[in-house]
């Protein structure tokens, strides 16, 4: 698409809402929290890879910032 040269036309184009990932992060919440309800090993299996994505994020934000 043609950029515009008109500066409301750009301004505008600056806000308009991106598809959310809501329904899909939803959806996936929900099969978590069925699945553990049935399978309680499930939980903790979903537990360790949610902490070990956290570790992960925290050694990368700590080796920005020290760096």
């Amino acid at each position: 698409m043609p950029r515009s040269d008109d500066p409301i036309e750009q301004a505008r184009n600056q806000y308009i809402e991106k598809p959310s990932k809501a329904v899909s992060d939803n959806i996936i919440g929900l099969a978590k929290k069925y699945a553990t309800k049935h399978i309680p090993i499930l939980g903790t299996v979903f537990d360790y890879f949610q902490s070990k994505a956290q570790k992960e994020k925290q050694q990368e934000f700590n080796d920005l910032v020290l760096d």
